[in-house]
């Protein structure tokens, strides 16, 4: 009978006794920025194995775009890294370092990519019996040009219901070339005589980095309940994302 494997994302909370051994894998920093030219052009990913067992690893990367509702569409991007090692055993409560280097020509404008760091797939006996645990931790690597701008500005705001609440929506547009997050700026909202500000902090909690590509646009609902007398809204944003 074949062995069930159970995916578990770095974004879950885990309740089980396989999440136990999935808290077990560390994955430092889920975050990077690099120069795709100049200083900068390499990175480092850290795994820590905190288990009393090998762990097996590797990374896979990938190519996203993001479509305006935050959908991902991905594309194989091995060929734009040179990562040393690809893929390594960790021994019991022992780390390892992979370095990351941008291996392509410097970019006119910012890429994505997802860094999957996996417990590759382990084939077991016939005989033998059990959950076969394939662990995955997403990486978000952003790799910008030399030099450049981003911008965060507002395209649209509108009163959203969700679940029988009502929120506020906001489409937000990046017009330079270099990534932006919308989980860097200060939002404020108002209505007549009502006004609420949202910091960084609040937006991160709801909705992570929020990133915003170059020359495309984004749709957000914020972590705001609206009072019934709101029926429109105007917003602005405080951004700043300055690229240096």
């Amino acid at each position: 009978m074949r062995t069930p494997v159970i995916i578990v994302f770095a974004s879950l909370v885990f309740l089980t006794a396989a999440a136990q051994r999935a808290a077990a894998l560390g994955v430092t920093p889920l975050v990077l920025e690099l120069r795709s030219g100049g200083e900068g052009r390499t990175a480092q990913i850290v795994v820590n194995n905190d288990s009393a067992t090998d762990i097996p690893v590797e990374l896979s990367i990938e190519r996203v775009e993001l479509d305006e509702n935050g959908g991902q569409h991905s594309t194989p991007a091995k060929v734009d890294f040179v990562v040393v090692p690809p893929m390594r055993l960790i021994p019991p409560h022992g780390k390892q370092v992979f370095k990351i280097q941008w291996a392509g020509a410097p970019l006119l404008k910012s890429q994505s990519y997802s860094f999957l760091v996996l417990q590759p797939h382990v084939k077991l006996p016939d005989a033998q019996s059990g959950v076969q645990l394939d662990f995955q931790f997403q990486v978000l690597v952003y790799v910008a040009p030399p030099s450049g701008t981003r911008t965060l500005d507002v395209l649209s705001s509108s009163v959203t219901a969700v679940n029988g609440k009502r929120y506020a929506s906001l489409s937000v547009g990046n017009s330079g070339n270099v990534h932006a997050f919308l989980g860097d700026a200060t939002i404020t909202l108002s209505s007549g005589s009502w006004k609420r500000t949202l910091l960084p902090m609040d937006i991160q909690k709801s909705i992570g980095v929020g990133t915003v590509q170059p020359d495309k646009k984004r749709r957000f609902t914020l972590p705001l309940e609206l009072p019934s007398e709101v029926s429109s809204l105007n917003a602005s944003i405080s951004y700043s994302g300055a690229f240096h």
